[in-house]
């Protein structure tokens, strides 16, 4: 139970930062793509043994060491690599956005 708990606010810790990043749309879009990966049956539901799947993926990832934990360190290269993969499905990162924003506020 401990571990399932660690996995979710791992999860939890790295997805945060680029959900805060996007507006509406793109968190749709987002929350769509993440109910494909995670749905492995297709039944337009996500399962507690999907669910589950799903966080342990996660945890080994994060893991880079495989002692069955996380430490900091791994917390944050699982972040910031986390970061760098919504950027690229985003095609912008904080900065742009912020970029982007001044030059409305003009």
């Amino acid at each position: 139970m401990k571990k399932l708990f660690m996995m979710a606010v791992v999860a939890a810790c790295v997805s945060a930062p680029a959900y805060a990043m996007m507006d509406d749309s793109r968190m749709d879009g987002m929350m769509q793509h993440k109910m494909e990966m995670m749905d492995t049956n297709k039944d337009g539901m996500i399962s507690k043994e999907e669910m589950r799947a799903h966080s342990d993926m996660m945890f080994a990832k994060s893991d880079t060491n495989n002692d069955g934990m996380i430490s900091a360190e791994e917390m944050k290269v699982s972040h910031d690599l986390k970061r760098e993969e919504m950027k690229k499905y985003h095609g912008m990162g904080k900065k742009e956005t912020m970029d982007s924003e001044e030059k409305t506020d003009q």
